[in-house]
């Protein structure tokens, strides 16, 4: 083994860490926030961890949110918090918050550079319209924006067809600076609180992303790694709308990790 390389064991304590630290944040300011994704999945499943899987996703509502992305940094040594917005440390290939261990090195499949330490995901969780369609056009436009942003850090377009190719070309000229403004401007259309539906428009699942604000309304604390942290009350109707039958365990080649390798620096 190699001498500074990270078990996914130890990733998992360090991860951890970092959800505590971000915990105590969140008590002590009074914000919102829940476990989310395959987080809550293996809080309410496993009681921890999903054994294979190598990450952290939370959520909060937008007011809470951009509290935490703008006072958090400072609160714990060695954590750092960030997102696409350029830092004193380097530009963010995402499009949420991070809180990252700054000890620590990760590699991902499918992210172009190794400059980000072990880190939690968090999610804005923003307002949508009442109207079907309109969610539907809201959550394709943010979706193709999103390519448009990915696609801005590809280094050639080799490979790509004609359509691919002009899509890459208006991604460059546009540049990541103001396609990151445009999808922040268009998440925050409706306001979280006004709204009768809500979502994590950045996330990863469409439509299954839009839940009646009800869902995100009442919190309580469940059991993770002999830790309790927030989560939604309605735990149960999230997990189903995204996982279907969330408690039987996938087959085996049907079981998503991250790929990522981490280092101590």
């Amino acid at each position: 083994m190699q001498p500074y390389l990270i078990t996914l064991d130890k990733q998992h304590e360090i991860l951890l860490n970092i959800l505590c630290k971000v915990d105590e944040f969140c008590k002590k300011n009074n914000l919102r926030y829940s476990l989310a994704g395959g987080t809550l999945l293996g809080a309410v499943r496993h009681q921890g961890f999903i054994p294979w899987d190598d990450d952290v996703d939370i959520m909060m509502p937008r007011k809470d949110y951009d509290f935490f992305k703008k006072h958090f940094n400072g609160f714990c040594e060695n954590l750092h918090s960030f997102n696409s917005v350029k830092t004193d440390l380097f530009e963010c290939y995402f499009l949420w918050q991070k809180v990252e261990d700054l000890r620590t090195l990760m590699t991902e499949v499918g992210i172009p550079f190794p400059c980000y330490g072990i880190n939690i995901d968090i999610f804005p969780i923003d307002g949508l319209p009442s109207n079907r369609r309109l969610q539907k056009f809201l959550i394709f436009a943010v979706g193709y924006l999103k390519s448009l942003f990915y696609l801005s850090w590809q280094q050639n377009n080799s490979g790509y067809n004609l359509k691919s190719k002009i899509k890459y070309l208006c991604a460059k000229v546009i540049g990541r600076k103001v396609i990151t403004a445009v999808i922040e401007k268009v998440t925050t259309m409706y306001s979280f609180s006004e709204s009768s539906f809500v979502g994590a428009l950045t996330g990863r699942y469409g439509m299954k992303e839009i839940h009646s604000k009800n869902v995100f309304e009442e919190y309580e604390y469940l059991n993770f790694e002999n830790k309790r942290f927030m989560c939604i009350s309605a735990y149960d109707l999230y997990l189903k709308q995204h996982y279907g039958d969330y408690m039987k365990l996938p087959a085996e080649n049907e079981r998503e990790t991250h790929s990522s390798t981490a280092f101590w620096k």
